[in-house]
């Protein structure tokens, strides 16, 4: 069933399609408000991560100074989108928010795509908690944005965890699931876009799925981060390999790097760039590179993390496909 925080209702669609009905939440006098949808937390695991998938539609705000966009649909800047709370009767806790999909392509009272990868559940969230006291709900937008929702479902995951913690050890590889893109649905998890959120979609091509990367600098690109679980050995040689394609008329180089947080004092090792073997002009190639690891690097790291970036500096900066991530010892 549905919730909401503020005032919602079910609202029968006036145009054809696959459902008959969507959430309608409306005079909003707070971004904390927002529709919702209750969970029996007897089918949660805990230190799983769930993903969340629906589409949404944000109204303007009207006030007496005028009539405003919602800033979710500003330029895309994933400013006061969609975010995640729970409550289970106990606390409210936040559980997520839109971090990946095509946020460029948002405009108001459009109905678009989202996504929402939730931190694990814990213990203390779900134990003795009965289904009537577990809901979720969304908000953010500021006040007086009306929110419509459809087609939300939840689905765990797939190779995300074991015995409650990230499996970055994903038998000799140390992309923890999804490397191919074909798994999760049309979330891109565990893979994001770095320094601006919502510019990394799933396409799906001929069959074959794949990651598309909207890109208006140098290092808004493809991030891949998870916590280090004492698999990568010392002293060994390792491959990152992926399959990208550059929209670019003219042959583009893309450089990929490797790094490690460090345990003694927190600090990121950043490594070097690497640059892909092969350029690409609108045609998919294969980037293979590879790093050293060391003892600090294998038995004292706190996360992990890969990203690419393009070479240039001053643009233009064209949107990058990804495919087929792998991370492995040779």
């Amino acid at each position: 069933g549905y919730t909401s925080r503020g005032r919602s209702e079910i609202v029968k669609h006036d145009i054809t399609d696959d459902t008959n009905a969507y959430i309608h939440s409306y005079d909003r006098g707070s971004h904390i408000h927002g529709p919702g949808f209750y969970i029996d937390p007897n089918l949660i695991q805990v230190g799983e991560v769930y993903i969340l998938q629906g589409r949404a539609r944000l109204s303007a705000r009207i006030s007496t100074e005028g009539v405003f966009p919602p800033a979710c649909s500003v330029n895309g800047l994933h400013k006061d989108c969609l975010q995640l709370n729970l409550s289970n009767g106990k606390k409210y806790k936040f559980v997520g928010e839109m971090q990946t999909g095509q946020a460029y392509t948002i405009t108001e009272d459009e109905w678009f795509e989202f996504d929402i990868a939730m931190n694990p559940f814990t213990s203390d969230d779900i134990d003795g908690i009965e289904p009537v006291d577990f809901w979720l709900w969304f908000y953010r937008p500021e006040a007086g944005v009306d929110i419509d929702l459809d087609h939300v479902t939840v689905i765990p995951a797939v190779l995300d965890t074991v015995d409650g913690t990230l499996n970055t050890c994903n038998g000799d590889d140390l992309i923890i699931g999804n490397g191919d893109i074909e798994v999760n649905g049309k979330s891109p998890w565990p893979f994001r876009s770095l320094h601006k959120s919502n510019y990394l979609s799933v396409v799906t091509e001929d069959g074959n799925s794949y990651l598309q990367n909207e890109r208006f600098d140098n290092r808004w690109s493809v991030w891949y981060r998870v916590p280090a679980a004492g698999c990568l050995v010392s002293e060994a040689v390792y491959e990152i390999s992926f399959r990208f394609r550059i929209h670019s008329e003219v042959l583009a180089l893309l450089r990929a790097r490797w790094s490690y947080k460090r345990s003694t004092d927190n600090v990121w090792i950043r490594g070097s760039p690497m640059n892909c073997p092969t350029k690409s002009a609108n045609n998919w190639v294969d980037c293979k590179v590879t790093f050293d690891t060391t003892a600090e690097m294998a038995d004292d790291a706190l996360e992990y993390e890969l990203f690419t970036l393009g070479a240039s500096t001053t643009g233009p900066f064209p949107t990058i496909d990804y495919d087929d991530f792998s991370i492995k010892k040779l």
